[in-house]
């Protein structure tokens, strides 16, 4: 029940689009660092943390490259590419992280979407 309301979740959120894109991996992006910087470190999202078992800190942050991470990158931009939102890749522990920004024209009023995966790519949580 739990995969099919996350699926049902990920389909109405974040449509998927049409592979081939030249780079698999999204450039780093400032604001979403600072997003997954403060989910790890920041005292307000510690029981958040907690409930879901995170206890990796900020330090061990690693922002997915091609030259690294090029499979990885196709399969979560297949899974969580986005037409209207920028979406972003890191790594931190055992943990891949899908962080969605709005385009620079919307962020303000934007929700700024965290995916949560396991090394197998599978979802651990989902804050929106």
């Amino acid at each position: 029940m739990k995969k099919a309301i996350i699926s049902i979740c990920i389909l109405l959120i974040v449509p998927r689009v049409a592979s081939g894109q030249s780079d698999a991996c999204p450039p780093k992006d400032e604001d979403a660092l600072q997003k997954l910087e403060s989910y790890l470190g920041d005292e307000a999202w510690k029981e958040a943390r907690q409930e879901v078992g995170i206890s990796v800190p900020p330090s061990e942050i690693r922002v997915l490259t091609d030259s690294q991470d090029k499979e990885v990158c196709r399969k979560l931009s297949d899974q969580y590419g986005n037409q209207t939102k920028d979406r972003f890749f890191f790594e931190v522990g055992p943990y891949y992280f899908v962080i969605y920004q709005g385009r620079e024209d919307s962020r303000p009023t934007s929700p700024t979407p965290i995916f949560i995966l396991d090394k197998d790519l599978e979802v651990v949580h989902i804050y929106l």
